[in-house]
């Protein structure tokens, strides 16, 4: 494991990390239903990037975890190449859509609003009544992070290390992806928001954000895109080196595993049932965090073809720069393939 002026190290924040990844058995079958479904919207009129994009082989458990991981990564792939006008624009359709999924949507609006009536339409028929309203309260959280990351894009804003934790933890998304795992599952508001359970929520998070934020630093410090990013938001308020700035990253990864398991320890008992659904919920965070890392170096979208081999020698080479400016957007975003 050694970085030059071309390279950087990539720890392994999940080496003693409990939990085992599970593939669900209908894995195959539920990933290319929802590989078409996706397809069938055409989010991407240009193939080079419709390509692109289907090399992360976006899938879950769950038809709902499959699409709602389309779901996110096709929000990023548009707004991150928009203004905040335009983003707060197509961020209020996807709102709206949220709030009537039986309604048809205008013709000619952007597939943001199809793809979300479509997606909530049928997840919705599925999540009992309180996964249902958490999720509603989670998403609207995270539409709102990505508005505000479309304001920071404009003013070229990098926040300090606290300020960016505040609006990327739900930002990332994790919250809002606990639906699939939380669908089957009646957990009351006065247990889901309580403070034992927050923090475990925030623990979670933030391993997520963590690893996402070290996955994704290649892919946006070459499109320019990468002040919304722990790595070079630790750099900027310590005056460290990108290697260094790493290390200080995986430090704070592991406080959080151990918060997390310590945490877990220390729940209280609602009553068998209760305790039951919020046994199951918590479970569902530790896989989720163990799935989303591998995941990442599967998937295509952070290391191309190598991230198998990146997981084994910890070794990233970076990316050249790019220019973002004038690319296409809407339907004929680019999405990068990554030529490592």
């Amino acid at each position: 494991m050694v970085a030059n002026a071309e390279t950087y190290i990539l720890p392994n924040t999940l080496d003693s990390w409990p939990w085992k990844r599970p593939i669900n058995p209908y894995y195959a079958k539920v990933k290319a239903e929802a590989t078409a479904w996706m397809h069938a919207l055409q989010p991407f009129k240009n193939p080079k990037s419709q390509a692109a994009f289907d090399k992360g082989e976006f899938c879950d458990d769950l038809r709902t975890g499959c699409e709602l991981m389309f779901f996110f990564f096709i929000i990023d792939e548009y707004t991150d190449v928009e203004d905040g006008k335009v983003t707060r624009e197509m961020i209020g359709i996807v709102r709206d859509a949220l709030e009537h999924p039986c309604d048809p949507r205008p013709e000619g609006e952007v597939v943001l609003g199809e793809m979300t009536r479509q997606f909530w339409e049928r997840a919705s028929q599925l999540a009992t009544p309180s996964a249902q309203h958490h999720f509603m309260f989670q998403i609207q959280r995270y539409l709102q992070a990505v508005v505000d990351q479309a304001d920071d894009r404009d003013a070229g804003r990098c926040r300090s290390v606290k300020d960016y934790l505040t609006v990327r933890r739900p930002g990332c998304g994790v919250d809002a992806n606990q639906l699939p795992y939380e669908a089957a599952l009646d957990i009351p508001d006065d247990v889901y928001f309580h403070a034992q359970i927050e923090e475990l929520r925030l623990h979670a998070t933030d391993m997520s954000l963590i690893d996402n934020d070290m996955f994704s630093y290649n892919r946006e410090q070459s499109t320019g895109d990468e002040n919304h990013n722990l790595i070079t938001v630790i750099m900027h308020e310590r005056g460290c080196s990108l290697n260094e700035a790493f290390q200080i990253a995986a430090g704070l990864h592991m406080d959080a595993q151990r918060a997390f398991q310590e945490k877990m320890k220390s729940l209280p008992s609602w009553g068998p049932e209760i305790d039951r659904a919020v046994g199951e919920y918590v479970e569902g965070m530790a896989v989720w965090t163990r799935g989303h890392n591998q995941w990442s170096y599967e998937c295509g979208r952070y290391f191309g073809s190598r991230g198998l081999e990146i997981q084994q020698t910890e070794v990233v080479p970076l990316l050249p720069k790019v220019n973002k400016s004038g690319r296409p957007k809407g339907d004929q975003v680019v999405v990068d393939d990554i030529p490592l």
